[in-house]
């Protein structure tokens, strides 16, 4: 896990081998394995085969632990947005999360009803 750089935005970014997509790789004694999925494994802990792990950072190279979640299939499917890059988060800084098929920023939504209400 020392093969990584740290850039402004506090990315890890992987210096060993990126595939054609732009995901690090490497070899785990068994088997060929994603960059970010083992710095996962190694940093946070177990993780089942049916889960993948989002880069919030849209980084695909980044091996940050901080910058990594693990998500249901589906609702990393979500994260795209049908074929849309989702960002994560709002101009503002805040999480976004999925909220009937549209990225939704709960931060900022509660702002507005409140400056709405005075």
């Amino acid at each position: 896990m020392a093969r990584y750089v740290e850039d402004e935005n506090g990315c890890w970014l992987w210096t060993g081998p990126v595939d054609g997509k732009g995901y690090g790789f490497t070899y785990d004694g068994h088997r060929t394995i994603r960059a970010h999925r083992l710095s996962y494994l190694f940093h946070v802990g177990d993780l089942p085969s049916s889960v993948q792990v989002h880069h919030i950072c849209e980084v695909r190279h980044c091996i940050n632990p901080d910058h990594l979640r693990a998500v249901t299939v589906l609702e990393h499917r979500h994260l795209h947005l049908g074929g849309r890059r989702f960002k994560p988060l709002c101009p503002q800084g805040h999480e976004r999360v999925v909220v009937n098929g549209r990225a939704r920023c709960r931060e900022c939504d509660r702002l507005a009803f409140h400056a709405r209400k005075h």
